[in-house]
């Protein structure tokens, strides 16, 4: 899987049981998946709780008891490494569910189970009968699916699937144009019935056909309506058809749905300037990159990583120790600084919705920089944010995760400045700060030495 697979972004792991409810993309979000899992190697088996059509392309296992779907799975993902499974063929050319007693042997099969565990007759949204869904209490990762080609549609036969229903569960009346208030209500309630089912399952939800939104304005009203709803699990706004499908998401972080950010601090370069390793140089009595670093750390990101050579992983890890900042060793640091970008992607790219950059040899950059980077972004969903000290631009930079993709395409001793000088002035924005230390690096000895006569 690739880092900004949505596998990786939902943190599935080794192994999963993933079951999946809704409408609006179930199927192919859940064919997505499947395509994810098979290209990083993964066994899968996709089956259902209730009716589908037989999916086309795929080895199919049509099994009436435990033993013989047991027998024709292996032999097929022996061969194939992915196969659907159901309980029979049915009249009008569908495929039979599965009991969700069977999940557990099957599980031992595969690294995957993926289950649609209800349908919704193709329309974007639907209400839930009372025996709806069915998830196998096994089940480790629930996700219920949204279609928001919904936004708009009014709640009425033809547009929604169990009409009376959804105007229950979503806070309608009948007629009513669905609003991002009633996808969040719905949400809710579709994570509230699911629990009842598997509740030892962590839940997240996906928005499909995130390619419908225009302006990311309606993002952030997703992200109130979702909080007055009472949401605060993991939620995904995604365009699964696309090469890097995850465009938005959110998590619960302090009681609030926040967009999370991660701090990458490169510090693999070669210190050429001033002869010798400067993230290890004595700066106030702590080192250039242990500064560096403590400026992120206290600012509140959700996780510091740091991209070190591989002369220097040692002492680099025994620095930060019994701190919360995972290390990435870059062994092609010799290349240029693109591949330390890549490395910092790799690690945090998937789980977050934007990445702030910081160059190792910045230690003077304050918190309050990177609050004022996260702050702007979140208001905006912008896709880069830079700090400016009296009309200059400085370091570090915040890149969104849908600019991610560009910056993995970089080469030699290229960083970032490279895309952020592609990007306009709409989707770049400047957050003017009082702190001249985004303008200065330490090339030099001459450079330590000023800022260790400064008053630190």
């Amino acid at each position: 899987m690739t880092a900004l697979s949505i596998c990786n972004a939902l943190g599935f792991g080794e192994k999963a049981v993933v079951s999946l409810f809704g409408a609006g993309g179930k199927t192919t979000l859940l064919s997505r998946l499947a395509e994810e899992a098979v290209a990083a190697g993964k066994k899968v088996v996709l089956t259902t709780t209730t009716r589908v059509f037989v999916p086309a392309g795929v080895p199919l296992v049509v099994a009436e008891d435990l033993p013989a779907a047991r027998r024709g799975l292996e032999a097929k993902l022996k061969t194939a490494g992915l196969a659907w499974l159901g309980g029979s063929l049915l009249p009008g050319g569908k495929l039979g569910g599965i009991g969700p007693d069977w999940i557990n042997e099957i599980a031992a099969l595969a690294d995957y189970v993926l289950v649609e565990a209800d349908g919704a007759a193709g329309r974007p949204v639907k209400g839930f009968a009372p025996h709806e869904p069915v998830l196998p209490p096994s089940t480790m990762v629930a996700l219920a699916v949204l279609g928001l080609d919904a936004l708009g549609k009014p709640v009425a036969p033809g547009e929604a699937h169990r009409p009376e229903h959804l105007a229950e569960q979503a806070g309608a009346a009948a007629g009513d144009r669905l609003d991002t208030g009633h996808l969040a209500r719905l949400l809710r309630f579709m994570w509230e019935r699911g629990r009842g089912q598997a509740p030892g399952a962590r839940f997240a939800a996906v928005f499909n056909k995130a390619d419908l939104l225009g302006s990311p304005d309606l993002i952030n009203r997703f992200r109130e309506d979702l909080q007055k709803a009472g949401v605060r699990e993991q939620v995904l706004f995604t365009a699964a058809r696309d090469e890097f499908p995850v465009r938005f998401m959110l998590e619960g972080c302090g009681g609030h749905l926040v967009f999370p950010v991660a701090c990458v601090v490169l510090a693999a370069g070669m210190s050429q300037r001033m002869g010798r390793d400067k993230m290890r140089e004595d700066l106030g009595g702590m080192t250039v990159l242990e500064r560096t670093v403590a400026g992120a750390l206290s600012s509140g990101v959700r996780e510091v990583v740091v991209v070190t050579r591989p002369e220097s992983a040692g002492w680099v890890e025994r620095l930060f120790r019994d701190k919360s900042v995972k290390l990435v060793v870059n062994h092609a640091y010799r290349q240029g600084l693109s591949t330390s970008v890549k490395a910092g992607i790799g690690v945090c790219g998937a789980g977050v919705q934007a990445i702030i950059f910081a160059p190792g040899d910045q230690p003077l950059v304050g918190s309050a920089v990177y609050r004022a980077l996260v702050a702007k972004h979140a208001e905006h969903l912008c896709l880069a944010v830079y700090p400016a000290y009296d009309g200059r631009r400085g370091n570090p930079v915040l890149f969104d995760r849908r600019v991610l993709p560009k910056l993995l395409t970089l080469t030699g001793d290229t960083g970032g400045r490279a895309v952020l000088a592609g990007l306009s002035c709409e989707e770049a924005l400047a957050v003017p700060v009082n702190d001249p230390a985004v303008l200065v690096d330490i090339d030099t000895l001459e450079d330590l030495a000023c800022q260790n006569a400064a008053d630190l």
